[in-house]
């Protein structure tokens, strides 16, 4: 657009135009401080991460990301490992939740998946734990002596 090279808009530029360009700019404007505010956030996701898989013995350190609109979306990775009980996943998840909350006062949703060999098992959102699909590995059933 020739606002930008020169700075002035020329006379009679059509306003459909100059509306166009205004937007565009504003979205280019968004889209960078968005990215900036999620490259902030790295260090930060990190430690909650290694805090969450500290408060969770068995759980693997998640990997957490911010989208737009304060939305959070986190993945546990269990690969080999025993899968949690229902129990563990909604105290991991609330733990989570509440801890990104604490970090940003903008936290509006959290969405988690549970993964197994890169497989979804569970999803977790809204305070509600729903299962894809069996685990492949799960914690054996404690055996009675006799």
């Amino acid at each position: 657009m020739v606002g930008h090279k020169t700075g002035n808009l020329p006379n009679g530029a059509p306003e459909q135009s100059v509306r166009e360009g205004i937007g565009t700019l504003i979205s280019l404007a968004t889209q960078l401080a968005e990215r900036r505010d999620r490259l902030r956030l790295v260090p930060d996701s990190e430690q909650i991460a290694e805090r969450i898989a500290a408060a969770a013995p068995g759980f693997p350190t998640p990997s957490i990301h911010r989208s737009e609109f304060h939305n959070y979306f986190a993945t546990f990775q269990f690969g080999v490992r025993a899968f949690p009980s229902d129990e563990q996943l909604q105290v991991a998840a609330h733990d989570l939740q509440k801890r990104l909350a604490d970090y940003d006062k903008r936290f509006h949703g959290l969405w988690i998946s549970f993964n197994q060999l890169n497989e979804i098992v569970a999803t977790w959102a809204a305070g509600a734990l729903k299962h894809l699909k069996n685990p492949l590995f799960k914690l054996p059933p404690q055996s009675s002596s006799i």
